[in-house]
């Protein structure tokens, strides 16, 4: 919390020495902060999974400050911290760590804007808001399609909002980079359990279109985008490997009910395919109450010399089931129950059965 607090004394200062120097010329500089909180209690059956096992825990949370300085009505300079527990998984941060998610100039035209820096990795309806839990019917974005490794894009994304066929169409183009790790398992006779493995991604260009359709509460996406990982240890020794990425979903929001999908198929150079989709529904039977539903799923696939087909399984399978209360617009509290089959916190053969696993979370989440 310490970096928290420097940060925001940081950028108090920057605003009084621009709003000193500048304050003749335009009255229009302006410091806001926004952030939430999102707070987790959890358990897992016999099997550990995503950071949680069978000792309940509290250590299972994300908090994040935004601080937005306007430069001029249309200019704007943003920088958001965040701190991140995801128990026992390797993934998680350390204990009181602050890294900085997003840091960026926005500049608005007429009808687009661009922005330049760190930016959120614009893979998804919920690219901006896959933690803010006042937004999420669940604790978090389905993990199989929000990859908990890959964040935020370091480059450049131009945005344009026109009106069409009696609706809105957002398109997005982007370029740049980003960091990753890939999380490995290793079998029970290896002296530690995982290894995780630093990567980076470039040349990732890439465009996606949003279209809110004249149905009040309907948007369709739809997304392509080409990248270069490298593996940062092995970086000078192997080549990179070449991906092509493919998306689309569906977004369906009104006043007591409402359905979410989205698909994405990654096509790489070594012949290997990889498939995570994921529905989302709920339906609000009281004034402050949601009932909610979700299938998360993940399959890989590898390109058979013999035949040229592709041969592969589901490895991960998460339906759920949760309740949400809105005690207010920005404070919500959530119980939710998973049913796993695969993804478990271990090592599982490429010809073994899928292992069985469940977990439990309760969670309150406030944003301001």
């Amino acid at each position: 919390m310490r970096n928290l607090r420097l940060l925001a004394l940081g950028v108090a200062a920057a605003s009084t020495a621009f709003s000193t120097n500048a304050a003749a010329q335009s009255g229009t500089e302006q410091l806001t902060f926004h952030g939430f909180l999102n707070q987790g209690f959890g358990v897992s059956g016999s099997q550990p999974i995503l950071g949680l096992n069978k000792d309940a825990s509290s250590d299972y949370r994300v908090g994040a400050v935004q601080v937005r300085f306007a430069l001029s009505p249309v200019d704007n300079f943003v920088v958001q911290t965040v701190t991140r527990s995801l128990g026992t998984s390797p993934l998680s941060g350390s204990n009181g760590n602050v890294a900085v998610d997003w840091a960026f100039f926005h500049h608005r035209f007429d009808n687009a804007s661009v922005r330049v820096g760190r930016i959120p990795l614009p893979f998804g309806f919920l690219a901006e808001t896959r933690e803010v839990g006042t937004l999420l019917p669940f604790y978090r974005a389905p993990t199989g399609y929000y990859n908990e490794s890959f964040r935020s894009l370091d480059g450049v994304m131009v945005t344009n909002d026109l009106a069409v066929a009696g609706g809105r169409l957002e398109t997005k183009l982007w370029g740049g980079g980003a960091h990753g790790t890939q999380l490995t398992w290793l079998p029970p006779n290896f002296p530690i359990a995982s290894v995780t493995t630093k990567l980076r991604l470039e040349r990732l260009l890439g465009a996606s279109m949003v279209y809110t359709t004249p149905i009040d509460g309907i948007r369709i996406l739809g997304g392509l985008s080409t990248l270069r990982m490298l593996d940062t240890v092995k970086v000078q020794a192997a080549p990179a490997t070449k991906l092509t990425l493919a998306n689309v979903g569906l977004d369906a929001r009104f006043d007591r009910v409402f359905a979410r999908g989205e698909s994405r198929m990654a096509k790489s150079s070594l012949d290997s395919k990889t498939n995570n989709y994921y529905a989302q529904g709920g339906v609000r039977p009281l004034k402050n109450l949601w009932v909610n539903v979700q299938g998360d799923f993940s399959e890989e696939a590898s390109k058979v010399a013999s035949t040229k087909d592709y041969k592969g399984r589901v490895t991960v399978a998460d339906r759920a089931l949760s309740v949400s209360y809105h005690f207010a617009q920005n404070i919500v509290g959530k119980i939710e129950q998973h049913w796993v089959k695969g993804g478990i916190d271990g090592f599982v053969a490429p010809t073994a059965p899928l292992p069985n696993a469940r977990y439990s979370l309760a969670s309150f989440a406030v944003s301001f």
